[in-house]
């Protein structure tokens, strides 16, 4: 380390965690619960947005000074949290010391987790990362992968093929992996910024391995945290046969793969 740098302690970043709902306020409200961030991590701010107006999130935000976003018209998930860290920026000056959290509303974490994720990537310098993603029976999801080819894609459809996943073993040191699911990524901030967020041409799917690939792209590297685990409780709706949730998934993973 260059003597003349600047050392930020880690009392100074702070933490802006981002959470979008589509209707998914029972979820936020009573399993989420950001507003129990406010008291056991240190510098969490935590913003939802809902997807179509909901007076039910409105009035819990209100209730605990959270910031509260909503559309009139629904968009993707990379659209939404761009739209998040935008409304963040200005209002709060966030800065290079700080971070931006995107966790999804099916998730069970805490503060003290949230803030032990941005005090290990602070001190590490990693650009961006994950937590170990568990099922509610604390069975470990496939929230690392390898980018995958679109045969890996089309084998994930039809036969549930596992290809891309990385094995999660019983490391407890961090590990560089391609890309993270959406369900819980964490960024410095300016490395957010250095690739302008998410690409917004996905609507949903696929725009996580986007932006960790153009990260990479840029020298940022993509970290998973195996000491600090979250409980995914995942609906799955992409296996779906004929969702539109599918069909979104397809689109994705066929504009992912072609733009190599």
């Amino acid at each position: 380390m260059n003597h003349n740098e600047t050392i930020v302690d880690n009392s100074a970043h702070r933490v802006f965690v981002s959470v979008v709902s589509h209707g998914h306020e029972n979820h936020i409200i009573n399993t989420l619960e950001p507003h129990r961030w406010l008291t056991e991590g240190r510098g969490i701010i935590p913003a939802i947005l809902s997807n179509l107006p909901s007076p039910e999130l409105r009035k819990y935000c209100e209730n605990y000074g959270i910031t509260y976003i909503e559309n009139s018209q629904p968009l993707g998930f990379g659209a939404n949290n761009n739209k998040v860290f935008q409304t963040l920026k200005p209002s709060y000056g966030v800065s290079d010391s700080d971070f931006f959290f995107v966790i999804n509303p099916d998730i069970q974490t805490s503060g003290r987790d949230i803030e032990s994720i941005a005090d290990q990537m602070h001190k590490e310098q990693l650009p961006i990362a994950a937590p170990n993603l568990v099922s509610s029976n604390g069975v470990p999801e496939d929230n690392i992968r390898t980018f995958p080819t679109l045969l890996d894609c089309i084998l994930r459809f039809t036969l549930k093929s596992k290809r891309s996943c990385i094995e999660k073993t019983d490391t407890t040191k961090t590990q560089k992996v391609d890309w993270a699911a959406g369900a819980f990524m964490a960024f410095r901030a300016s490395s957010y910024m250095a690739v302008n967020g998410f690409n917004e041409k996905y609507f949903m799917y696929y725009e996580d391995a986007d932006i960790c690939r153009r990260a990479l792209k840029n020298g940022l590297r993509t970290y998973y945290l195996p000491t600090i685990s979250a409980k995914h409780l995942a609906a799955r709706n992409s296996r779906k046969i004929f969702s539109r949730h599918l069909i979104w998934h397809v689109e994705s993973a066929v504009r992912f793969t072609l733009a190599r």
